[in-house]
């Protein structure tokens, strides 16, 4: 086999389009499949496998034009679809062989610029069916925004969840008030209030979480 026999494995060409609709301005700069020198000698899915096929997808991190890698990987991770290997974003890594809770990566890409996404090394890496990427085409019940809110609002009135953000207006938020960007900031990249969001709704996975809805109710319950 030479390197022009290669093929992307169909599942993820598929997901590579539905975000391409999703944001279409979107920076793909940092986007890849086939692995580069620097992956070749390596057990990178981005390497064709036995049979000429790449089982690996990056897309850029590009919140400006509404891709942002933590709402996509909380999605994913969400539909626990049979086809995900693993998906590695913002120094974080889950997949079934996780239990699909998210542990810590500490591979030397730390992957804060892009997620990666792997499928397995069977036929269901070629299946073309819609990926569930949630966002705000799917509204949750009002019943889930009541509960979802006056939980994470709760804990946030009480600050325990300062610590460990990567957004510099949380040293100021809790004095402040929360703006919109900041609650955005703490629903897509705080894992302990996405954890708490999802056991909400763990009776509802065919529901993705609509993130945009969700920070609306929040700053309605934290202006009470």
């Amino acid at each position: 086999m030479t390197m022009s026999d290669w093929r992307v494995a169909g599942s993820l060409l598929v997901l590579r389009e539905q975000i391409n609709a999703l944001y279409p301005g979107r920076n793909k700069s940092a986007d890849g499949t086939i692995g580069d020198a620097a992956h070749q000698g390596t057990t990178s899915d981005h390497n064709p496998d036995a049979q000429g096929v790449v089982r690996a997808l990056d897309i850029t991190h590009d919140p400006y034009h509404g891709c942002d890698i933590g709402q996509i990987s909380d999605a994913l991770a969400a539909s626990r679809d049979g086809r995900i290997s693993y998906v590695i974003a913002n120094r974080l890594i889950t997949g079934p062989n996780y239990g699909w809770s998210w542990s810590p990566y500490s591979g030397s890409d730390p992957h804060t610029g892009h997620i990666h996404i792997s499928v397995v090394g069977d036929a269901r890496a070629d299946n073309t069916q819609p990926w569930s990427l949630g966002g705000s085409d799917v509204a949750l019940s009002d019943q889930d925004l009541k509960a979802i809110t006056q939980n994470v609002a709760a804990a946030l009135r009480k600050g325990s969840w300062r610590d460990g953000y990567n957004d510099s207006t949380f040293d100021v938020a809790y004095r402040g008030g929360p703006t919109l960007a900041s609650l955005e900031e703490q629903l897509l990249n705080a894992r302990t209030a996405i954890a708490d969001v999802r056991a909400l709704v763990a009776d509802r996975p065919d529901k993705p979480i609509d993130y945009q809805a969700l920070a609306k109710a929040l700053l309605v319950e934290l202006g009470k």
